[in-house]
């Protein structure tokens, strides 16, 4: 345990003197950790599924992130039986929150060899509030959700990005992953008090899981996958 005392100097308008003020704070150190699973496939390439499992302090997190640790779930429960010609890595990374430490953790951990065997990282954030399901990503796989969400009777809207915010699909951008962040397109409940069950819609949930179900079975994904 570590404790850092900060020295506060005010002067008063007349005042010669410093007058000193302290306050302590405590820091304390705990350990956060990856659950990984996989489903291994045909050949060498390795599909990773995340979303970060951790919340804000003192937050309920419904939204973020417990609606994309329930997608996450789900996804595996569609795929358990399904043959796929890829192995399929699904990873609930810690403390996201604190700046995106598990996956950057988890990508870093990798040997060359292995970080070059993952083709596509696909991420779920803050599925649950707003008028639909968002994607946003490399433009290769957003021209593919594009052409698979038609048949998965889904409406997936792509666009550029968030603004002001970032995820744990950042981590393996900046080594040159491809990828897709799924979340909701309404985010003014996070990081707050009113990010509680009652504002999280399962549908918007069941969109996502359709979309990425369809996506991850169809025969470009794993034509890109192989190409990659």
């Amino acid at each position: 345990m570590t404790e850092l005392v900060v020295i506060l100097e005010k002067l008063g308008p007349r005042e010669s003197a410093t007058a000193q003020e302290s306050a302590a704070l405590t820091m304390r150190e705990s350990t956060s950790r990856n659950v990984i699973a996989e489903k291994s496939g045909a050949g060498e390439a390795v599909v990773v599924l995340g979303g970060h499992y951790d919340s804000v302090a003192g937050i309920a997190g419904a939204n973020d992130n417990a609606s994309g640790t329930a997608v996450l779930l789900a996804i595996a429960r569609k795929l358990a039986s399904v043959d796929l010609p890829f192995t399929l890595r699904i990873v609930p990374f810690g403390s996201e929150e604190l700046g995106l430490l598990g996956s950057q953790y988890y990508v870093e951990s990798l040997i060359d060899r292995d970080l070059e065997k993952i083709k596509v990282m696909l991420n779920f954030d803050a599925l649950g509030s707003g008028s639909g399901t968002s994607v946003f990503g490399s433009s290769e796989l957003t021209d593919l959700i594009k052409a698979t969400q038609s048949e998965a009777g889904e409406k997936i809207a792509v666009t550029r990005g968030i603004s002001g915010g970032t995820s744990d699909f950042a981590s393996f951008q900046n080594s040159g992953v491809p990828f897709l962040m799924f979340y909701g397109d309404d985010l003014t409940r996070i990081h707050s008090d009113c990010d509680t069950i009652e504002f999280v819609q399962p549908e918007l949930l069941d969109s996502a899981v359709a979309a990425a179900v369809a996506l991850l079975q169809s025969p470009e994904f794993a034509e890109f996958v192989d190409l990659e």
